[in-house]
């Protein structure tokens, strides 16, 4: 689907398209997903000594987020450089609604600043409530992180279906360590 075939509302079949493509992908990135968390449990928690110490698991966090910033520095760079390049957009958002020179980008900075505070918060709890055998989930989401925004920014001109996959490969291991500090946190309460 090219770019210029997205804009505009969808027709009924195309809608139903998009949200059967959208399925697809979020189904191939929960495997995905999984088995990369498999993959880091059995192969890569034995390779390293994971902190025990909660300072020590919060640094951990902190550290596995700096990939994350770097994504959310890239996205606001490619929209401060495309306002300064356009005519359209160099006065700012608060005189006009992006063109269309730089709408593509302006949409991945605001879905990756949502992205990026849901997975530090997950990571962060993760890291300080986990037990250690399953801190391997800190850096596995860290780098799902990054390969589900570049899908996305990829996938992102040609519709939802398109992106669906990246957009769930970044919001999932985010999700699940929010859902499972939750409860352990619960499980440390009762």
């Amino acid at each position: 689907m090219k770019t210029e075939d997205t804009i505009g509302p969808l027709s009924p079949e195309q809608l139903k398209l998009e949200q059967s493509r959208i399925r697809m992908s979020a189904l191939v990135a929960g495997v995905v997903v999984a088995a990369a968390i498999a993959m880091a449990y059995f192969a890569l928690r034995h390779l390293a000594v994971w902190p025990e110490e909660r300072s020590d698991r919060l640094a951990l966090g902190v550290q596995c987020a700096i990939p994350l910033a770097l994504v959310l520095i890239v996205a606001v760079q490619r929209v401060s450089s495309g306002r300064y390049r356009s005519a359209a957009d160099n006065r700012g958002a608060a005189f006009s609604p992006p063109s269309h020179l730089i709408a593509i980008d302006a949409a991945f900075l605001q879905n990756t600043i949502e992205q990026v505070f849901i997975t530090v918060i997950g990571l962060l709890a993760w890291a300080s409530v986990a037990p250690v055998d399953l801190l391997v989930l800190v850096p596995t989401a860290s780098i799902l992180f990054v390969v589900g925004r570049i899908a996305f920014r990829i996938g992102y001109p040609h519709g939802a279906g398109a992106r669906a996959f990246g957009m769930a490969l970044t919001a999932i291991p985010g999700l699940l360590a929010c859902v499972g500090a939750s409860v352990f946190s619960l499980m440390r309460l009762f």
